[in-house]
């Protein structure tokens, strides 16, 4: 590691014999890494690379992506699919949208009348996965607004929802 490097700075020096790779903590080591991946190629079982200095920091350091998997719900391996695409594109945050009036995608024991997708469990091995990569998870849970698919469930717990009436009182 190279402490006088910016945040998630990174250097990758490759010359005939070897890459060096240096960095100043663990995400702009991550963004080496990923840079360095698309730089080499196999032929034949054999690696290869051009010889280059390559010297890099992000422009900005909140770079995301995210995934409405409340419309549209997605597979717990395909999330990690797109930590991996976040982390060969360099990106800091992914964003995964989690509730919405359509549905609820968390598993929540506390309300088994809701049949959400994600338990905590996956979320918290997704976190762990991403993290390792240099990428942040922010799950996007949005109560009590957008939360129709919740409130409907449990009008004992959230009371009688009535969206037109509340629209027609503003």
């Amino acid at each position: 590691y190279d402490i006088k490097l910016e945040n998630e700075a990174y250097t990758i020096d490759c010359d005939e014999s070897s890459i060096t790779v240096t960095a100043s903590q663990h995400k702009g080591m991550n963004n080496a890494l990923s840079c360095l991946l698309g730089l080499i190629s196999s032929d034949k079982g054999r690696i290869s690379y051009d010889c280059c200095l390559i010297e890099d920091e992000p422009d900005v350091c909140y770079r995301t992506f995210m995934l409405d998997t409340a419309r549209y719900p997605h597979n717990i391996s395909y999330l990690y699919k797109y930590v991996d695409l976040c982390y060969m594109n360099r990106l800091s945050y992914f964003q995964i949208h989690l509730t919405d009036n359509e549905n609820f995608t968390l598993k929540l024991p506390a309300f088994p009348k809701i049949k959400g997708k994600y338990s905590k469990k996956q979320l918290s091995a997704l976190a762990k996965y991403a993290e390792a990569r240099g990428i942040t998870i922010i799950p996007e849970i949005n109560v009590p607004g957008h939360s129709r698919a919740l409130t409907y469930t449990y009008p004992e717990v959230f009371g009688k929802c009535d969206i037109m009436s509340a629209s027609e009182n503003t």
